[in-house]
């Protein structure tokens, strides 16, 4: 399955058994960009986690001065917005795409869909 490849890495992934992860990367979805498009804003209530899986991107954050410094340098595998997919929490970067990219996005209605009918199950179990 090629999302479970591209999201091996994914913290909030390792954490989950087989049959959990398995039902989050089917409900991923395709997301592209193209150089220069801002996948997502500093500030913004995305509710979605994004994994890369090809291109390249940068994630920077505008201070009170409204200077704008790039954190980080993201390629396949890197992934953002975990974050807000976790909790009410506005996204932290804006998130922009240098090269054609292609990502894989979970919203949190699908993750918390997935979360309830698993502690509903471990519920039963105990």
């Amino acid at each position: 399955c090629e999302v479970l490849h591209d999201c091996k890495d994914v913290l909030i992934f390792q954490r989950a058994d087989k049959d959990t992860i398995l039902e989050l990367v089917n409900l991923m979805e395709e997301v592209t960009a193209a150089a220069g498009d801002t996948v997502v804003h500093q500030g913004d209530q995305i509710a979605s986690m994004y994994v890369a899986v090809e291109g390249e991107l940068k994630s920077e954050r505008t201070a009170g001065d409204n200077e704008e410094t790039v954190l980080k340098q993201m390629a396949c595998g890197d992934y953002f917005g975990a974050v807000t997919l976790l909790g009410n929490t506005p996204q932290r970067t804006t998130v922009i795409a240098k090269t054609a990219s292609r990502l894989w996005r979970l919203d949190r209605k699908k993750f918390d869909a997935v979360l309830a009918k698993k502690l509903a199950e471990d519920e039963e179990d105990e």
